[in-house]
């Protein structure tokens, strides 16, 4: 029975190194299974089978596997399943594979890749019609992208499908993705249904940038929006900025801005609307302005504030944060004619706060200014 290990330590010591020369291995395995948990509520099980280094030809060797894992993180699972059918083979001591298929439940991804000491590792992935909802799956697993969980916090719902092309070369990733018809819920905008018709997204190894997305929000096509913008830094600081060109009608404000700000608005007609929004970690700030053309209306609690036959305009200063909605500054604005660069005084400004936690959002204060007293008309 051993029950004591004495080590001596010398004074001299000298390196020693080793290696496994994989190139040059005499590989088989008939079946193993690894399970392990590389982050919190997350599981990964790993079922390898008929693995086989085939020597049979003198310059070719042929890896030959079968491989199946399960990702289960809070109960979302995802299941892959790759096999070589003769497409990964070594070959000048550098390790081809040759358009092999990885199936993502129900997607499918064509693999290239070669690696080798000399040249590093490359991969490149490439699909058509991947199912959206298998990327956020892996994204909120925090396996591929470290914030990814963060990043997709503010959506709901998500559905359809997309192509990419994707390459990681020396431990950097790129690529470009193409959106087809797909839908989401905007999680602080009281869900706020999006359908994306088209769009590009351009992967960096830094950065993430939205280009020419257009689609619809609500369940009326004509509601249109265009989306443009940048995640900076995802794997660390993931700060996003996004501008949203739409048009706001009276089911937007109806729907998602009364509840939210707590006031029954209706919009008569149509109000061109940029919304620029800023994320970072969990606080989003909205910054929004947009012009009611002449005969056009906005009612605050049915009433009509001002007369129809003159421009209006709106600016919007809002910050969300653990639920909580600040409205900083909502300012309202009258003239004969407003043009862009002309500076005129609101006729007044709203703040408060609003609470999103609650089923139904609880106004928590409110108030309002008028700087200038209104005219008689």
């Amino acid at each position: 029975k051993l029950t004591k290990l004495s080590v001596q330590k010398s004074e001299k010591t000298s390196e020693s190194k080793w290696s496994i020369d994989f190139l040059n291995a005499d590989l088989g395995l008939k079946e193993a299974i690894f399970i392990y948990s590389p982050k919190k509520n997350s599981k990964i099980r790993i079922k390898v089978k008929d693995i086989v280094m085939d020597n049979k030809e003198a310059n070719n060797k042929f890896i030959h596997f079968d491989i199946e894992a399960l990702l289960d993180k809070n109960n979302k699972k995802i299941k892959l399943c790759v096999k070589d059918k003769n497409k990964v083979v070594i070959k000048n001591n550098q390790l081809y594979v040759n358009n092999i298929i990885l199936n993502v439940n129900n997607s499918s991804v064509n693999i290239c890749a070669s690696s080798s000491e000399k040249n590093g590792l490359f991969i490149n992935l490439v699909s058509k019609n991947f199912q959206i909802t298998d990327i956020n799956n892996f994204i909120v697993s925090n396996l591929i992208i470290e914030n990814g969980e963060e990043l997709m916090s503010y959506f709901n719902g998500l559905r359809g499908n997309i192509d990419f092309d994707i390459k990681f070369v020396k431990n950097k990733l790129s690529g470009l993705i193409h959106i087809n018809d797909s839908f989401t819920k905007i999680i602080p905008l009281k869900d706020l249904p999006l359908v994306i018709k088209r769009g590009t997204v351009k992967i960096t190894p830094e950065d993430v940038v939205f280009d020419n997305i257009d689609g619809y929000y609500g369940k009326d096509v004509l509601n249109k929006i265009n989306i443009s913008g940048k995640i900076r830094d995802y794997n660390k600081l993931c700060e996003t900025d996004v501008i949203i060109k739409t048009s706001l009608t009276n089911n937007f404000s109806k729907n998602y801005l009364s509840p939210l700000v707590g006031i029954p608005l209706e919009i008569k007609g149509r109000i061109g609307t940029i919304i620029k929004i800023t994320c970072l970690k969990n606080n989003i700030d909205v910054f929004a302005g947009g012009k009611l053309a002449k005969e056009n209306d906005i009612l605050v609690d049915g009433a009509s504030l001002t007369p129809v036959h003159y421009d209006r305009a709106f600016k919007a200063d809002l910050h969300f944060y653990n639920n909580i909605l600040n409205i900083e500054d909502i300012s309202y604005y009258i003239a004969k004619d407003i043009h862009k660069g002309v500076k005129i005084k609101p006729i007044m400004q709203f703040n408060g706060n609003v609470d999103c936690a609650k089923e139904v959002p609880e106004l928590m204060d409110f108030g309002l200014k008028i700087p200038n007293p209104l005219s008689s008309e």
